[in-house]
């Protein structure tokens, strides 16, 4: 999955390339480097979230951007919205408290009758 955010002066990307790619931190922040204007560079490898801070009026963001993708950790064609993200995040949350409550709601029915064995097999 491809993630990016920007706020003037923050732009976040997540990158699936990013997780757990121990050279990734040093390549972007020297990638980077070359452009006027960046700040802090924050690289988490866990998420894949890439945090740069950066003066809006002397970078842009599609020169950001395009930096990370020739280091090959990005691929605008593939990201997502902000909205797209938290919509994706919101259904996951959404089919395990569906998937909680139904599961309950069916241990409970069958509670104390012949089949109660049935709760072990949900």
């Amino acid at each position: 999955m491809f993630y990016i955010h920007n706020v003037p002066g923050r732009l976040r990307i997540i990158s699936e390339a990013v997780k757990k790619n121990p050279s990734a931190p040093d390549t972007i922040r020297m990638g980077l480097s070359t452009l006027a204007g960046i700040g802090v560079v924050y690289v988490n490898l866990t998420t894949g979230s890439i945090l740069i801070h950066y003066n809006p009026q002397t970078a842009n963001v599609r020169d950001i951007v395009g930096v990370i993708e020739r280091k090959g950790y990005f691929d605008r064609s593939k990201a997502i919205s902000s909205d797209d993200y938290f919509r994706n995040g919101f259904s996951k949350i959404g089919k395990i408290a569906v998937n909680t409550l139904a599961l309950t709601f069916i241990g409970n029915v069958v509670a104390n009758t012949p089949l109660s064995f049935l709760r072990f097999l949900l």
